[in-house]
């Protein structure tokens, strides 16, 4: 399993291990800028960046890895750096740096490792994950009427589940985050990616 990230730097130097001396593909970082919902500015603070520092990390241990990813990455946040390239998003620093800090209280990073998205539906909200492919699972997406955030705390849960037990889902099966919650699992065509993920059954349609 292999983990990148690629800060996004302003200003061109080269005495950092990993610099790479050329921006980000421009569609690639508009893509990636207009998929973070969270950051509004995320096109235009990472539209004039010059290069990259490029942080690569193998993990054989996902909960002791992936922390030491984490703080590596953030070792390298500075002034400099404008956006944060990783699970084809672009994460601002500071929130970034702020997630991290989960690390102190001896909490998994979550939102470090594993990208939440979210889109409209007609009748909700459809949320993804983008990162635990990486991590050696299959993604998670669900479709919901319920508010948007509760949909995230859910689907984040789910993968929170599914990285600290080391569960590998199976098509057909239920799963629930209460004893009462029962959830149908389905592997299949994806809304996002071009690779199956497991869709979850609507939580807030069921009676917990």
């Amino acid at each position: 399993m292999e983990l990148d990230a690629f800060l996004l730097v302003k200003e061109p130097f080269n005495e950092t291990s990993g610099y790479i001396n050329q921006p980000l593909d421009d569609k690639v970082r508009l893509n990636a800028a207009l998929s973070n919902f969270m950051w509004e500015e995320a096109d235009a603070c990472t539209k004039n960046h010059t290069g990259m520092i490029h942080i690569h990390k193998t993990i054989e241990t996902i909960q002791t890895d992936c922390p030491l990813f984490v703080e590596e990455v953030c070792s390298n946040i500075d002034e400099n750096v404008v956006g944060v390239y990783m699970n084809d998003v672009i994460y601002e620093p500071s929130f970034y740096q702020t997630m991290a800090k989960m690390i102190d209280q001896d909490m998994f990073p979550i939102y470090n490792v594993i990208w939440f998205g979210l889109y409209p539906l007609e009748n909700g909200v459809g949320a993804y994950t983008d990162g635990l492919e990486k991590l050696g699972y299959h993604e998670i997406e669900v479709s919901s009427i319920g508010e948007p955030m509760a949909v995230l705390d859910f689907i984040k849960d789910t993968a929170l589940y599914v990285i600290m037990n080391n569960v590998v889902f199976k098509d057909g099966e239920t799963i629930g985050l209460t004893i009462e919650q029962v959830l149908t699992i389905h592997l299949g065509e994806s809304e996002i990616f071009d690779t199956p993920t497991f869709r979850i059954d609507d939580p807030f349609l069921t009676n917990l």
